[in-house]
């Protein structure tokens, strides 16, 4: 089927290659979460070489569930999230990872974002689940939200978030499609900047091992990581935009996120065996030295491992080795 459907409560997006074996899994999981919701599967195939097309549609057919399969060609997940949001039909919208995926999320959060009024919905990560509240869903304006991230060593995670479909759409929040890293931290912050109705679920979030598809192996990102600089980028130019007088959000991103980036890519490399002097010539073409300035907003880990890269590279070690 092709071309939006009836309104419906939730759209969930998933992206898929090659998953034969798993999607039907994945699908019918979703479904027996969210029993008592109008909810539409939008499965975005990026470019599957195998059944899984035919699995997909089998699996929305025999389930007699609200969906269709849309072939995106090879890109990246950014631009099968994006088509997934303009085909979407349903009031929120909600993102699945099937090698990260999260389970039990999904109606808790409708719940509390129709009781709220909410542009979105989230849970806070701890290891395997979600360390969430007991009480009420909470609203949050989400500049401070955004803020309690940049002192965070978590983020919200994307596969676990609720996010209402016009919101994203009047605000033209998209995924930004040449960017395979850094895209949700991306999407995730932008939607932060531009609302002062996040609500904090208190709804349990649990990792999904058993239809969660398994055997993936990180491949080599080399400068690529560099892509996270620049989607950063991007999001300072949004706090300028709508929150330049913030200054403690613009102080701490700059001496918080923007150094951490950019060590993160310093780390990468070095895991990957480029050289000392190879990274700082990158850091220096780019124009990324500009940013790895530390200050009183800079935690004590960080602010040492600016000073020591920027004075004495050879003794700097990965933050993230093994």
């Amino acid at each position: 089927m092709i071309g939006r459907m009836a309104s419906a409560d939730i759209s969930v997006i998933i992206p898929m290659r090659n998953l034969e074996q798993e999607i039907a899994g994945i699908v019918r999981s979703v479904a027996d979460q969210v029993p008592d919701l109008q909810v539409e599967y939008i499965i975005v195939d990026m470019g599957s070489s195998d059944r899984g097309v035919l699995e997909a549609l089998s699996v929305i057919k025999e389930s007699k569930l609200r969906g269709y399969v849309v072939q995106n060609g090879t890109g990246t997940i950014g631009a099968a999230f994006n088509t997934g949001i303009y085909k979407a039909a349903g009031e929120y919208i909600t993102f699945l990872f099937p090698r990260r995926l999260y389970r039990d999320f999904i109606a808790g959060y409708y719940q509390d974002a129709r009781q709220t009024d909410a542009d979105m919905v989230f849970g806070i990560p701890g290891g395997e689940h979600f360390f969430c509240g007991t009480g009420p869903a909470k609203i949050c304006e989400g500049s401070e939200v955004a803020l309690k991230l940049l002192h965070s060593s978590y983020g919200i995670d994307m596969g676990a978030v609720l996010l209402r479909r016009s919101f994203l759409l009047e605000n033209r929040i998209l995924f930004a499609e040449d960017c395979a890293y850094g895209y949700a931290e991306e999407f995730i912050l932008r939607a932060l900047l531009y609302t002062s109705r996040a609500v904090e679920s208190p709804t349990p979030v649990m990792r999904d091992k058993i239809y969660q598809v398994k055997g993936y192996h990180p491949k080599t990102v080399g400068v690529q990581c560099f892509e996270r600089i620049e989607a950063l980028k991007r999001v300072y130019s949004v706090i300028q935009a709508r929150h330049g007088k913030d200054h403690k959000l613009v102080t701490c991103f700059l001496q918080e996120k923007m150094p951490d980036a950019v060590l993160s890519c310093v780390d990468s490399l070095l895991n990957e065996g480029v050289g000392y002097n190879a990274i700082r010539g990158m850091l220096r073409l780019k124009g990324y030295e500009k940013f790895l300035v530390a200050g009183k907003h800079s935690g004590h880990r960080l602010r040492k491992a600016i000073i020591t890269w920027k004075l004495m590279p050879w003794m700097y070690k990965s933050r993230n080795k093994g």
